[in-house]
């Protein structure tokens, strides 16, 4: 992940929309935030899921324009997002 100068609370900011949306959309065992929020872990069911809706893309282009990161971690292997 590369560091984008941003304030603390644009970066929150993101995080608490992806978070609001996820909640919404799935159990809390399927996604986690590491790093201080800079890393989103989302199982592969529900990333793929994700992808298709216009919302979750707009969400997720913003939280990673600013310097986060979505991973897929589904059994050991890691996929960027």
């Amino acid at each position: 992940m590369s560091r984008v100068n941003v304030p603390t609370s644009t970066l929150h900011k993101a995080i608490a929309a992806l978070a609001e949306y996820l909640e919404n959309e799935f159990s809390s065992e399927l996604f986690s935030f590491m790093d201080g929020g800079t890393t989103l872990d989302l199982c592969s069911i529900a990333l793929s899921q994700c992808r298709q809706d216009p919302h979750w893309q707009a969400l997720a282009q913003t939280y990673e324009s600013l310097g986060g990161s979505i991973s897929c971690p589904d059994d050991n292997e890691w996929e960027v997002a």
